[in-house]
């Protein structure tokens, strides 16, 4: 029999909010604790602060003297300086004292009682020992993922990140990479949920649950605008973000985490898009200087066919998971395409 200590136990979550000059959502972000579907007094409020400037500092802190009192215990940890959402976020881990922990983004805002939903889905599907982690659809999601993952459960989510609820225990003796940065930080979310999946454990996306995400439409990764032209000078930008040096950094350390099928869906993608390129070179070359290349060009479109073939498979199957609905099929099998072509817009940055 469950004593009642051992229920209060179970449910209870240490929040990691890592912030750093924050004054614009910070607020929000404290205040959507209230709704979260758990009383304070199961919540250990652990605040992980990189230096701030503005003031986000007085904001946490006029809020932990009226709220502290609420909550199983608080904690705000101010660095010298920024070293980083990764070191951050470790401190904050490593400060936990709940069998679970909710790493939480100082800019994004939970739905009602989404904590207790996700914290009973966890503890569920916890009992296969398979399932570390859960996260909500985060509505800045790009649209054509948010309309195959609206309402369905992501089976093999890789991203620990922005709102992410998992075991104490196995974060503990994982951690997010402190090199993947610092101050900057690129794919450390990724890296660390590639490097759970290699291990067999799953992150689950639960899609019945949009999380909002307080991003200002100055940021690269998001867009408000209507105009075609201001959307493809964001993309350009976030193309070239890709050959940054902590960008490239973080990419090669996500990459070298992969599960090997995944890592082979990526090679795949590579190997796509160059014989493409060539097959493209060839027939320039054969109008221009009226060569015969048909040999080549038949097994390079051979070679390009079986490769984005097997790749969207891979991707249908295995990395999206649960997601397979016949219904959006034509929606998953552009979403797998994009996809493709990122990644091998990110493997050339390898190169």
């Amino acid at each position: 029999m469950i004593t009642m200590c051992e229920k209060e136990a179970s449910t209870c979550v240490s929040i990691v909010l890592t912030t750093y000059n924050d004054e614009d959502t910070i607020s929000a972000v404290l205040n959507s604790i209230y709704t979260l579907g758990l009383d304070l007094n199961h919540i250990e409020l652990i605040i992980v602060d990189g230096g701030s400037t503005d003031k986000t500092l007085s904001i946490i802190n006029d809020f932990l003297s009226n709220n502290a009192i609420y909550f199983k215990r608080n904690l705000l940890i101010v660095h010298d300086k920024n070293y980083g959402i990764s070191r951050a976020r470790n401190d904050g881990i490593r400060e936990a004292r709940c069998p679970y922990v909710l790493i939480l983004d100082s800019d994004i805002v939970l739905p009602s009682n989404a904590l207790e939903t996700m914290l009973q889905y966890l503890i569920s599907e916890r009992k296969t020992k398979k399932v570390v982690g859960v996260k909500p659809l985060i509505d800045t999601a790009p649209f054509i993922f948010k309309v195959i993952a609206q309402g369905k459960i992501h089976r093999k989510n890789l991203g620990a990140c922005e709102a992410f609820l998992a075991s104490t225990e196995i974060l503990m003796k994982n951690m997010y990479d402190e090199t993947m940065g610092p101050p900057h930080s690129s794919d450390e979310d990724i890296e660390l949920g590639a490097r759970l999946l290699k291990q067999g454990l799953e992150i689950h996306m639960l899609g019945f649950i949009t999380a909002h995400h307080i991003k200002s439409p100055q940021s690269l990764y998001v867009t408000t605008t209507r105009s075609k032209k201001k959307y493809l000078i964001k993309i350009l930008k976030i193309i070239r973000s890709y050959y940054t040096p902590y960008v490239k950094y973080g990419f090669k350390r996500y990459f070298k985490s992969l599960p090997i099928l995944i890592k082979f869906s990526y090679i795949l993608d590579m190997i796509t898009y160059m014989t493409m390129i060539m097959i493209i070179a060839l027939s320039v070359i054969t109008i221009s200087w009226h060569t015969q290349f048909s040999y080549c060009s038949g097994l390079l479109s051979i070679m390009f066919t079986s490769s984005i073939i097997s790749s969207l498979i891979i991707k249908i199957i295995f990395e999206l998971k649960g997601l397979f609905d016949y219904r959006t099929l034509h929606y998953i099998v552009l979403y797998a395409f994009l996809q493709s072509i990122n990644r091998f817009l990110r493997m050339l940055s390898l190169i």
